[in-house]
């Protein structure tokens, strides 16, 4: 039996959500018993939540859509998942009683967003994996946000492009009024109109789009 229990509620508490975006948990256990008891309180949290026997059924379940996070048994079963082909699709989370401090800052050098003390209870186990994971749906709407304004330097019009070019070199409006032989005032409205176009508060930020969406 590769599943062992899926569940997925119609709705979810704002606890686990994230402008929208419920919170994919998934469990890699060495109890089946801990797992059902685990996904019941986990589904008692309002979450959404898978229970694996084996990595490659982790690997095989993962949401392309919603942020993923893996809570796998063991501090050295946790350091070689987030080594492996899982660390690098998802979030990983480490289960073991009673962690050393040492061993909770090893782990957390390795990749891992929090590691779990196996002694408590199923209750507050599932509500910290809700809020681990909504911080990582938070962090994963940030970057999918910068990487849309990064693109959207692309849709700017030619004159625009002309003009954030020259801001990225540090020059002011006069002169880039001059090198482009265009008034001061068509300047400053184009630097306006490429901040709405970005959606970004000041032409730094806008200057900063630019650079990242140079190649390398």
């Amino acid at each position: 039996m590769a599943t062992i229990m899926a569940m997925a509620p119609p709705s979810y508490p704002p606890a686990a959500v994230v402008a929208g975006v419920p919170a994919q948990l998934h469990l890699l256990l060495a109890s089946d018993r801990r797992t059902v008891s685990l996904v019941r309180a986990v589904r008692s949290a309002g979450g959404r939540i898978l229970g694996h026997e084996d990595p490659q059924d982790v690997i095989e379940t993962l949401s392309d859509f919603l942020p993923n996070l893996v809570l796998v048994d063991g501090l050295s079963l946790a350091a070689s998942a987030l080594a492996g082909p899982l660390g690098q699709r998802a979030a990983i989370a480490a289960f073991a009683a009673h962690p050393t401090a040492e061993q909770v800052v090893d782990l957390t050098r390795l990749g891992a967003v929090d590691v779990l003390d196996a002694s408590l209870s199923d209750d507050r186990i599932a509500l910290r994996l809700l809020d681990t994971a909504a911080r990582i749906a938070e962090l994963q709407l940030a970057m999918r946000s910068a990487e849309r304004q990064v693109g959207a330097v692309a849709t700017l019009s030619a004159r625009e492009r002309d003009v954030l070019g020259h801001l990225a070199l540090g020059r002011r409006t006069k002169e880039i009024a001059r090198l482009l032989e265009l008034s001061p005032r068509t300047v400053e409205m184009h630097c306006a109109r490429l901040r709405r176009r970005l959606g970004v508060g000041s032409l730094h930020e806008a200057v900063g789009l630019w650079v990242r969406a140079q190649p390398d």
